[in-house]
């Protein structure tokens, strides 16, 4: 639910593009660093890629364990014509042995970042 109000802050109003036309600069995924902040200080939190999620496709209806996982907010490669849903609650499903351009994962920490300062110091 958090992650969800996180992505939520700061979102685009827009038209939904009806191509991808890398009006962005990019005819695929970005650089994380490319765009500036929501207003919790994340980067990128909907439609660069898809997101995995742990989150089981069927669970609670279904078992727990079945091959099916979650992924949300949708990829630079939705347009009108193929999923339509830019969005932090857009959720579809893969196996977990899946892999595309469009689908990746979010490293989270709540240790702040490191330094180059900081790294020095370790030596």
């Amino acid at each position: 639910l958090f992650a969800t109000y996180c992505c939520r802050a700061n979102t685009w109003q827009g038209e939904f593009p009806k191509s991808n036309i890398a009006e962005d600069g990019f005819i695929s995924t970005c650089p994380v660093s490319d765009f500036p902040p929501n207003a919790f200080g994340l980067k990128n939190m909907v439609g660069n890629v898809w997101e995995w999620t742990a989150d089981d496709w069927n669970w609670p209806r279904g078992v727990r364990g079945e091959d099916a996982k979650v992924k949300k907010g949708g990829s630079f490669m939705c347009s009108e014509g193929v999923c339509f849903r830019h969005r932090c609650a857009a959720r579809s499903q893969n196996t977990p042995d899946s892999s595309a351009l469009n689908l990746g994962f979010r490293c989270a920490s709540s240790d702040p970042p490191r330094t180059s300062k900081d790294s020095m110091k370790d030596e």
